[in-house]
């Protein structure tokens, strides 16, 4: 698992993060804050619109489901898969998040792999080899 720990000012409150869109509207808004009663309380919800970059995270953290405590994770390269995907590895996986289009909404789908497969035979290459990799800092 990992976890990206951020700034609460870096995020608007919920509703404004969807005021510029015309499809959310005040029905839609409310049946998803009706789901929610329960599971969770809209006035925590937070959103964005752009981006945040990785420099702008507090910490980036990692644990494996049996362990207790989060450690930081110690990654200094993201690898650029393609134009549509990045990748880090953690130990000897790479975890590598996809950009999709599930049901006509933009998402992104995560993959793991064995590191060895990145530069064998058995997988095509997008990059040559781990200096092609972008600094995330």
């Amino acid at each position: 698992m990992v976890r990206f720990v951020v700034k609460a000012s870096d995020f608007e409150i919920w509703p404004n993060v969807v005021a510029p869109f015309p499809e959310w509207t005040p029905q839609v808004i409310e049946r998803l804050e009706r789901w929610a009663l329960g599971r969770s309380n809209p006035r925590n919800w937070r959103g964005r619109i752009s981006p945040l970059q990785v420099k702008n995270c507090i910490s980036i953290e990692t644990k494996d489901y049996r362990d207790r405590e989060w450690r930081p994770l110690l990654i200094k390269k993201c690898l650029q898969l393609s134009q549509s995907e990045l990748g880090v590895i953690i130990g000897d996986k790479v975890y590598i998040s996809s950009q999709t289009v599930l049901n006509g909404t933009l998402g992104y789908v995560m993959t793991s792999i064995p590191a060895r497969e990145l530069w064998g035979d058995g997988w095509v290459l997008r990059i040559k080899s781990p200096k092609d990799a972008l600094q995330m800092d």
